[in-house]
């Protein structure tokens, strides 16, 4: 089921959201990569290796959920890390 940016926004602030695979299909990835003015494959590619964002990109989807420009990052940092990327 896709959810609504405020309902995404809640749940990631609740921690409810552990990675960006469930952000990406709780908002439905063709959406997200339109809203972002992005390809879906690049999506697809930043949604599987959260160390390939760019600042640029976390800020915008940090706007188009009304969230803190720190969250994001730290989402991809922590996630960068377990997956024993440096």
């Amino acid at each position: 089921m896709i959810l609504g940016y405020e309902k995404v926004r809640i749940l990631l602030l609740q921690n409810a959201i552990p990675d960006f695979q469930q952000l990406a299909s709780d908002l439905g990835r063709t959406n997200l990569a339109i809203d972002m003015g992005m390809n879906p494959k690049t999506l697809r590619r930043r949604v599987n290796d959260p160390g390939e964002w760019t600042i640029a990109e976390l800020a915008k989807l940090s706007d188009l959920l009304k969230i803190d420009h720190k969250i994001l990052p730290e989402m991809a940092d922590r996630l960068r890390k377990k997956k024993g990327k440096r």
